[in-house]
């Protein structure tokens, strides 16, 4: 029950889910910036084309600072004997998680241009991009915390 509580927790007081916020506050009050980009994305502009695959960019780099996370140094052994290692391990998987449906979301974006309004395409494409940037920022700076706490430790 311990460890349910605390995945409640790093989902759902974190970064990610702040901007999740964030843009729901936007289609309430300012649905107008959302459908601009939205619109944006149908006038078929170049730039549009590529810009969904940074959710999938921030997802390779959470892969990469994920492992170094869970194999930070050559000798791991006082991290891996560390009473609560699950706490590091549970939260690697839910940023991949994370990245994976952002990634999905962009992919959707694509996918489902012609499809689905302007609002939804803006809504999904900014959640996509700052979900999974900012879980590959922290992905980043748990990795190096994770390496100066094992090189002080030493």
């Amino acid at each position: 029950m311990k460890r349910i509580i605390d995945i409640l927790r790093v989902i759902l007081i974190s970064p990610e889910f702040l901007i999740l916020l964030i843009v729901l506050v936007l289609q309430i009050y300012k649905a107008d910036w959302l459908i601009l980009i939205g619109k944006q994305f149908q006038s078929n502009n170049e730039i549009w084309k590529f810009l969904p695959t940074l959710p999938m960019l921030f997802t390779s780099l959470v892969f990469k600072f994920g492992k170094n996370i869970r194999i930070p140094l050559e000798n791991n052994k006082q991290l891996y004997q560390w009473d609560e290692y699950y706490r590091i391990t549970d939260r690697v998987h839910i940023g991949i998680y994370i990245s994976i449906l952002s990634s999905i979301g962009a992919i959707s974006v694509w996918l489902l241009i012609d499809i689905i309004s302007n609002l939804y395409i803006g809504i999904i494409f900014i959640s996509s991009i700052g979900i999974s940037g900012f879980s590959a920022l922290t992905m980043y700076l748990a990795s190096i915390s994770i390496r100066e706490v094992l090189d002080i430790n030493r």
